[in-house]
């Protein structure tokens, strides 16, 4: 059974989902109204395949939670240490997120663009529940849990995608990435070099970087269609971008009424 990507899909019927692309086990607390906080599954799939992220695993634990600790501010007449007014916080993280590669998978493929790692982002309940609690507000109430949901769960997307497109590099990718910085910079030495001519030059350079991996990876059985489209060679700063831009403008998680849930036949 696969998702139909369209609507918010309420949590309690994401919970042990898993298929080819996604494995959903956030774990709630039994008070949490999971049916009344919807996942947009078609936006997150979306947000990691721009990741290079061929799979997504979302989870939860009980992790670290928010330190205070005065400091020392001075010594008093009998020279022991005193503590002032001044706190020092060590905040804990919402998620934390990492990125799982075949070593063996990765090396036989000689270009990035067609490496596709797989995502995990573990939500720290921990720090959630203490922050709703500090806030003042009810554990049994969606609407801070859909928040602080949202959050953890689109930093973790957006450190995976960089720990992927930044990350996982091949030695060939850096090469010719290397190769079009070379001539983008050797040429204009040329009294005569115009801009026109560099414009031209780095196209002509950026078009053979492109169409390279493609060649290669096609004479070896592998599809175009697992290529990871970028106008940059080796570090895919464009679909990087795409993704901080996306999950700082576009919520992943929402509180929704029965009325905005996806139907069964919707999900399933």
């Amino acid at each position: 059974m696969s998702i139909v990507n369209r609507g918010l899909v309420p949590l309690s019927k994401m919970n042990g989902y898993v298929d080819d692309r996604l494995a959903f086990g956030l774990t709630l607390p039994e008070y949490v109204p999971t049916d009344q906080i919807g996942l947009n599954v078609s936006r997150l799939q979306q947000l990691t395949r721009l990741g290079g992220l061929g799979h997504f695993r979302v989870s939860s634990q009980a992790g670290d939670r928010t330190t205070y600790q005065a400091e020392i501010t001075g010594m008093d007449a009998s020279g022991s240490a005193t503590a002032g007014m001044k706190v020092a916080k060590q905040e804990a993280a919402l998620s934390s997120a990492q990125v799982d590669a075949d070593k063996a998978s990765s090396e036989a493929i000689d270009f990035s663009e067609y490496r596709w790692g797989a995502g995990h982002v573990i939500v720290n309940l921990t720090e959630m529940t203490d922050k709703i609690i500090g806030e003042g507000a009810s554990l049994r109430n969606p609407r801070p849990w859909s928040k602080l949901l949202d959050k953890a769960l689109r930093k973790g997307v957006s450190s995976a995608a960089e720990k992927q497109l930044m990350g996982d590099v091949s030695g060939w990718s850096k090469t010719w990435l290397g190769l079009l910085v070379v001539y983008s910079v050797w040429p204009q030495s040329n009294p005569h070099f115009t801009v026109g001519d560099f414009i031209a030059g780095v196209a002509m350079q950026d078009g053979i970087c492109q169409l390279l991996p493609t060649l290669s990876m096609a004479f070896k059985g592998t599809s175009p269609k697992e290529r990871r489209l970028s106008l940059v060679p080796a570090y895919q700063v464009d679909r990087l971008a795409v993704v901080e831009g996306m999950t700082r403008a576009l919520k992943l998680i929402k509180p929704i009424g029965q009325h905005q849930a996806a139907s069964s036949d919707d999900i399933f």
